[in-house]
């Protein structure tokens, strides 16, 4: 087998590649079709013109990883929609309990305006579900900074809370 650049592996096994896209995205059509687009966009974003031994292999891992980021995306979604549909639901409180919860709320309001401008935005962007990746990439930092900066946050807000 000769080796192939990015675009000449997909256009050869353009077939293949879409069924394990279906495969990873439960046989959605275009579940797989959107998951087909971000694992192309990954591997351009490699940028490497150079030939590659074995492209399918190569192909097959980034589908992968991109199904797995998918499948956790949504079960974060899921677990933030339940979260809110749980908190829609009325809650009987007393008025002691409504002061606390009142005083509880401005002690994390005015802890979140401690916290640096990255911290916020770091902490916001994962809190709506997106991977430390697509932080770094919107923060312009790295990945392990990315998570440090989330939980730094975190942190902080724990402490205010105590």
């Amino acid at each position: 087998m000769k080796p192939e650049t990015i675009e000449e592996a997909y256009r050869a096994h353009k077939r293949r590649l879409t069924r394990l896209c279906r495969r990873w995205s439960g046989h959605r059509t275009f579940d797989a079709d959107d998951l087909l687009a971000k694992t192309t966009l990954r591997l351009l974003e490699m940028n490497t013109e150079q030939p590659i031994a074995n492209p399918i292999a190569l192909w097959t891992v980034v589908i992968r990883n991109a199904g797995r980021d998918v499948f956790r995306a949504q079960a974060r979604s899921r677990l933030v929609r339940e979260a809110e549909v749980e908190d829609a639901l009325p809650n009987e409180y007393q008025p002691d309990d409504q002061i606390d919860s009142a005083r509880l709320l401005e002690t994390v309001i005015v802890a979140f305006g401690e916290l640096s401008e990255r911290e916020r935005e770091a902490l916001g962007a994962r809190a709506k579900g997106d991977g430390y990746a697509s932080i770094a990439k919107r923060l312009n930092t790295s990945v392990d900074n990315a998570r440090q900066l989330v939980a730094s946050a975190r942190a902080k807000l724990r402490r205010a809370v105590r």
